[in-house]
């Protein structure tokens, strides 16, 4: 860096010194040529500083007020410090490596005629001669004693260490040191590709012995190699010269083209798998002190003890041949395991692995710990014990048990049971003979804990049961098995005082699960006081409830309240208690003699005694109450009836009430609204309004808008709208009861009998339409003939637009003069005009494009066409032009382009006048229910209320509280206003869409610049307050782009980057599998600069290929469409935005998301450009995501997010500007 210092006063400075020299820079990061921390001040600032390659700065940014008014701050002071001493730490430390490097260059090259070859060999014995650190000496020495042939080398091999997949390739070399009078010691090396992983010398007197240093506490080598084992290396230094042996292929790869060598084998050969032997694996149980371990055999028909499991399986893996006995070997390559010894054996190494994983972490951790690798047994316990029980269930097995006369061999056998106990009660009783109480022994079967349930073990001489039961069966002796010794005995006194409380609550919970001997003794019984009864006595009294327990015992009868004297010997005070706590619950308050409890004169806790107190009382005991107590009693609602009338495109509506007047409704209502259980008249009787009835009245108040005065004063007139949303709520209820005039009654008929109106489809359709197609039509006409406005809401490719032409052309059949108005995206006015050129050539069509003038002028003359077609686009840009124009019908497609009603686009729509309004789209919620809020307010202003009052009373309780009851409200209302199909409901002849997951995992570079950006992204997250992160959400936002376009390609970010990209080597697989099955494909993509990487790609893989992106001309989009349907290029590359929406593409029959977008439903819109009607094959969509990453929380965020819509309509949901702090970081965790 040059001197950045002039760009501070010495006072920042010294302070931004003080702040790194006390360590406050923290999480420093380079990425490029940009610096970042967050320094820690007052709170914590986020810090950066741009570099550039002349080492000056160029920019310089802090989170700080100082920073914010302009001026250079001591935070950025301090990270200037801190980057200047890492930079200075690394130029020190690479001169010093290339120092050394060029010293020890010529030192360390060991074995010389190694170093010379020029042919590829795996094995680096010279690396692994410089990791030894030996003197030159030692080596000097070991090369005389190869020389003079005191060392020979008997056998060299090579092999895997190990048997996990990554298992690195062995070269293991075997020698001997000659001396006279013998044939030698032995000598042994085994190295790895450039390392010595151990050395063995059996030289006497020498103790060469070494070990390479692994993890955790084994994180240091052992020992040091000797001048014999050196000198074999020199020996090995020739064989590897001569033979090259083994590549890097590791074990994983070695069976993988193991397994296709031999499909290759048996498909040239005709080879059976019958061929081989089969190979049988038998578990052994064995008995062990409150245990049970198990052990196996294997054979291919004698069978043999595995002395090694660990060892058994690595042989297994690696297809070894291993002696048994004296005289059997067996080839595990050659051999398949029978069908339930593959079992076994899939257990076998579950347990191996869970137990290396155990020694794994216990060594990081590095700690001591008992834990051993499996060698002949495993004892069996959690998982491990519910596996095997599953496996022998229906087996016996050998198993072997411990007797006086030593090891018995019996069978095991499984059963489901319960453990045994046993208890023995007797008398206690001093030296004088006098009762103390009594002794209680205990015998309980020892169990084992399992992950799923509980066994234990039972001994039947000539077997041994393994008892299963699941865990809550026995809930209630686990506190006694937990207190039990070794044998699974217990033994405690029990005084008698306490015998009523071990009698009435102990031993009936332990007759669920055991015998129990004694117990009934005279001599016990006699000293037992009686079980308590118990009875409550009622009085109301000066608007107050009371009531007084009394405990009976035989013939004794007590206060609850009153302590002492000698009835203290029987009495069950525990129980006493627990009848106190419970009636404090209705009666929480006491008098002053402290006998009497009470409501403390509240009206809520007398309701309560009336609606659950008394009942609950009667479970404990015997109720008593006065006459005054009776007389107080809770009525029901009184029948109530709504009448509901329509006339000039008002309905009337009135509510009447049988034996209650219009003023206590009133009170009813307002009790109902302050979320009260009921109401109490001036009789003193209560009314339950927790009735359905009036809860229905209190929705209906709710979502009618009227206050309880408005509600009851009489008749009501309402918008005719709320008709059909107030017969869908008043049938729900059989309390109130409705009447209905002739036409109420026709106009919820209609909407009831749409597919049996009298609307015909005009006759040139007729044979066009499908049946849901025509049902559609019906409906949109029955929406029409209300004077509503309705939202066609079909899924995506079945026909939206057909159905609405359908309803131009009828109206212009019928003689119904007047212009209609379709507003649509602009990608979509050339599609509406051939659609209605294709199937309604009768209807005389124009679209509003060209210059400003031109419009002007079509605009003026609108009455001329039947059917005029703009944008949403143009529509703002002309809506002056509009003013005095009169519209038979106005369409919007895609409707969910006014979602946001703050829009020009969403107020522009609005200012149209037309006779009737209809809006088409496959989502009218895509993000959130403020959208269909701003649907409805195009389609009939005002039927969802105010925007402020829909956002406070209803999106807020459903998508904050998950309010069921606001949520049925709104589908209630809005759902006569709706029509929508699924593709899966009606198209019973449409093909399967097949959606898989593709995950690409990223190579080592690319995982290194994702990491970079997440730590970047948590840590300016972190930092930030939630205020701040409001005020930052676009740049966080844009940082979350990067992040994902880091899993697409790094490229898309790094110019210089020069490493692979998972997700397009993948994709470019896909697109290559995909030609060869004779398929054509969609592929969608968000970035358009994804798209031309792939265009590199196709070119150089020499495919053909169509493009459409946003800067692609309407007129061009219509032509590559009918190009790739009627055509045979392979590959269309579509922008997700541009694309989206709006066009038939058939002619594919695999689509690829490449990058996944955060709403579900703009990517099943993509998806359904191939998946609609006229498609004839299967279609199968491929997700691409970088496992590991961000892409996968947007999978399952989409997920969650759809859940909401789906409570409305089959909708959609998920959008990233509404993500919360919370909701972001969550996606940053994998």
């Amino acid at each position: 860096m040059t001197d950045w210092k002039k760009y501070f006063n010495s006072t920042i400075l010294s302070r931004g010194r003080q702040y790194y020299h006390e360590g406050r820079v923290k999480r420093l990061i380079h990425r490029d040529h940009e610096w970042f921390a967050a320094v820690k001040g007052s709170r914590s600032y986020n810090v950066i500083a741009r570099i550039g390659e002349d080492g000056d700065i160029e920019d310089m940014e802090c989170s700080c007020l100082y920073a914010y008014n302009g001026q250079n701050c001591k935070h950025m002071a301090a990270l200037l410090y801190a980057v200047e001493a890492d930079q200075k730490e690394n130029d020190v430390q690479t001169e010093l490596e290339l120092a050394q490097q060029r010293m020890d260059k010529e030192d360390k090259v060991i074995f010389k005629k190694l170093a010379a070859q020029t042919e590829y060999n795996y094995f680096d014995l010279n690396m692994a001669a410089q990791k030894l650190e030996l003197s030159r000496s030692i080596w000097e020495k070991a090369k005389r004693l190869a020389e003079q042939k005191q060392i020979v080398l008997d056998d060299i091999q090579t092999g895997y260490l190990g048997w996990y997949g990554d298992s690195k390739l062995i070269l293991h070399a075997e020698g001997r040191y000659l001396t006279k009078g013998n044939d030698g010691y032995a000598v042994q090396v085994l190295c790895s590709k450039d390392r010595v992983e151990q050395a063995l010398c059996y030289v006497r007197g020498c103790r060469g012995s070494y070990t390479a240093p692994g993890e955790g506490y084994r994180a240091y080598s052992y020992g040091n190699v000797c001048v014999h084992e050196a000198a074999l290396m020199y020996l090995m230094e020739d064989y590897l010269i001569a033979h090259r042996p083994g590549d890097a292929t590791d074990l994983r790869g070695k069976q993988i083209l193991g397994v296709y060598q031999q499909r290759y084998v048996k498909n040239s050969s005709n080879t059976s798998v019958s061929d081989k032997q089969t190979l049988y694996l038998e578990p052994r149980f064995e008995c062990l002190s409150g245990g049970l371990a198990v052990s196996f055999k294997v054979g291919t028909g004698k069978m043999y003890v595995i002395k090694d499991l660990t060892e058994f399986v690595g042989q297994m893996e690696r297809g070894d041949t291993v002696a048994f006995g004296k005289t059997t070997r067996i080839n595990f390559a050659g051999c398949r395991l029978e069908e339930t010894s593959e079992k076994y054996y899939a257990f076998i190494k579950r347990q191996i692995k869970e137990q290396q994983q155990r020694m794994r972490r216990n060594r990081t951790r590095s700690y001591y710990s008992m834990e051993e690798e499996i060698k002949g047994n495993i004892d069996l316990s959690g998982t491990g014990l519910d596996q095997i029980y599953s496996l022998i269930r229906d087996r016996k097995p050998e198993c072997s048990k411990w007797t006086s006369q030593g090891r018995k061999k019996v069978y095991l056998e499984c059963a489901d049971d319960v453990p045994k106990m046993t208890m023995t009660v007797s008398r206690l009783a001093d030296a004088g003979n006098q009762f103390d109480g009594i002794h209680v022994s205990c015998k309980i079967n020892e169990v084992m804990e399992g992950t799923e349930a509980v066994y234990f073990l039972e001994d039947h001489r000539e077997k041994i049961v393994l008892c299963r039961t699941e865990r809550e069966a026995i809930e209630g002796l686990l506190p006694l098995y937990n207190m039990s010794n070794d044998s699974g005995e217990i033994q405690f006194n029990i005084g008698r005082k306490h015998l009523a409380d071990f009698y009435y609550r102990f031993l009936p919970e332990f007759k669920k699960y055991g015998s129990v001997k004694g117990a009934e003794s005279r001599d016990i019984l006699q000293y037992l006081p009686p079980e308590a009864k118990f009875a409550f006595y009622l009085d109301a009294e000066e608007e107050n409830l009371t009531c007084e327990i009394k405990a009976v015992y035989g013939e004794n009868t007590v206060d609850v309240t009153c302590r002492g004297g000698s009835a203290e010997d029987f009495r069950d005070l525990f129980k006493e208690h627990e009848i106190i706590d419970q009636v404090m619950q209705y009666f929480p308050e006491v008098d002053e003699s402290g006998s009497v409890f009470h409501c403390g004169r509240e009206e809520a806790l007398i309701y309560q005694v009336l609606d659950q107190g008394i009942e609950a009382l009667m479970t404990l005991g015997e109720v008593n109450s006065t006459d005054r107590f009776k007389r107080l009693r809770i009525r029901r609602m009184p029948k109530v009836s709504v009448g509901v009338s329509m006339e000039s495109g008002l309905m009337d509506l009135s509510i009447t009430l049988d034996d209650m007047t219009h003023e206590e409704l009133l009170e009813v209502l307002k009790s109902y609204r302050r979320k009260k259980k009921y109401f109490r008249l001036k009789n003193g009787d209560f009314v339950n309004i927790e009735e359905d009835s009036v809860e229905i009245l209190g929705q209906m108040m709710d979502a009618l808008h009227l206050s309880p005065k408005e509600f009851v004063q009489g008749k009501m007139q309402l918008p005719v709208y709320r008709a059909l949303y107030l017969d869908k709520m008043l049938e729900q209820s059989s309390g109130i009861y409705l009447k209905r005039d002739s036409h109420f009654r026709k106009l919820v008929k209609d909407f009831k009998t749409v597919t049996d109106s009298d609307y015909e489809v005009p006759e040139t359709l007729q044979d066009t339409m499908r049946q849901y197609q025509t049902e559609g039509y019906k409906w949109l006409r029955t929406v029409e003939s209300g004077g509503f406005g309705g939202i066609l809401a079909d899924d995506m490719g079945l026909g939206k637009t057909l159905q609405m032409i359908a309803v131009f052309l009828a109206w212009k059949r019928e003689g119904q003069k007047g212009t209609s108005l379709v507003v649509c995206p602009a990608s979509l006015v050339y599609n509406w005009k051939e659609e209605l050129a294709r199937f309604a050539p009768a209807l005389n069509v124009e679209t509003l494009t060209g210059t400003q003038k031109e419009r002007k002028e079509k605009i003026s003359r609108y009455q001329e066409w039947d059917v005029l077609i703009t944008s949403y686009d143009l529509l703002k840009r002309d809506i002056h032009e509009y003013e005095g124009c009169r519209f038979r019908g106005q369409v919007l497609d895609e409707a969910q382009y006014i979602k946001n009603h703050t829009t020009a686009a969403a107020k522009a729509v609005k200012l149209i006048h037309s006779q009737v309004r209809y809006a088409l789209t496959g989502t009218p919620i895509e993000n959130r229910l403020s959208e269909l809020w701003s649907i409805f307010d195009y389609l009939m202003p005002g039927f969802l209320y105010t925007y402020e009052d829909f956002k406070k009373n209803v999106e807020m309780p459903i998508v904050k509280n998950q309010d069921k009851q606001v949520s049925d409200n709104l589908r209630r209302m809005t759902a006569p206003f709706i029509m929508r199909r699924l593709k899966k409901d009606v198209l019973k002849d449409l093909p399967d869409k097949l959606e898989k997951v593709c995950y690409a995992a990223f190579d080592t570079k690319q995982q290194k610049l994702y990491d970079g950006q997440v730590v970047h992204m948590q840590a300016m997250l972190e930092e930030q307050a939630d205020a701040e992160f409001v005020q930052n959400k676009l740049k966080i936002l844009a940082e979350l782009t990067r992040l994902r376009q880091v899993c697409c390609d790094p490229s898309l970010l790094y110019e210089a980057y020069d490493g692979g990209s998972a997700k397009r080597e993948a994709c470019m697989e896909l697109i290559s599998q995909a030609i060869e099955g004779g398929h054509r494909m969609l592929i969608f993509s968000q970035f358009t600069s994804m798209l031309e990487l792939l265009e590199q790609d196709l070119k150089a893989a020499h495919i053909e290929w169509y493009k459409i992106t946003g800067e692609t001309a309407k007129e061009k989009r219509i032509e590559l469409v009918r190009d790739f349907n009627e055509g045979t290029v392979p590959v269309f590359l579509i922008s997700l935005k541009a694309g989206g929406t709006g066009l038939n593409l058939t002619g594919a029959d695999v689509v690829i998301h490449y990058d996944p977008w955060w709403n579900l439903a703009v990517q099943n819109q993509a998806t359904d450009r191939a998946h609609r009607i006229g498609q004839k094959n299967i279609v199968t969509v491929y997700k691409l995501i970088a496992k590991n990453s961000i892409e996968e929380k947007i999978l399952e965020m989409q997920e969650v997010k759809k859940h909401l819509a789906d409570e409305i309509l089959s909708g959609e949901m998920g959008g990233l500007s509404a993500l919360t702090k919370d909701e972001l970081m969550e996606l940053l965790k994998i």
